[in-house]
């Protein structure tokens, strides 16, 4: 791959399968990206975009991202760096009891 290219998979689970209409897709990006430069890439509709951000820009509470199975919530949130490789996963909060 070219140097100032990364690649990185991305997994959905639950509904966000069905808004994704798929479980998994691979993205290329530009070197030095974070998860909101992803999210950017493959968010483009309006449908997307109110599934997991809020008004601000920001995730949804109840959605939660983990970058080779360690939440963003304690790494650096949406500035969070990504590198060639790593697997991005979206997970809807599920509730239960």
């Amino acid at each position: 791959m070219n140097k100032n290219k990364v690649s990185i998979k991305i997994r959905f689970f639950s509904n966000l399968r069905d808004t994704f209409n798929t479980g998994e897709m691979e993205v290329s990006l530009e070197a030095g990206s974070t998860i909101r430069d992803l999210i950017e890439v493959f968010c483009t509709s309006n449908e997307c975009r109110n599934e997991i951000l809020d008004k601000s820009g920001s995730l949804k509470q109840y959605i939660k991202v983990l970058k080779n199975g360690n939440s963003i919530d304690v790494l650096e949130t949406m500035n969070t760096m990504l590198s060639d490789g790593d697997v991005v996963s979206f997970f809807p909060q599920l509730g239960g009891g």
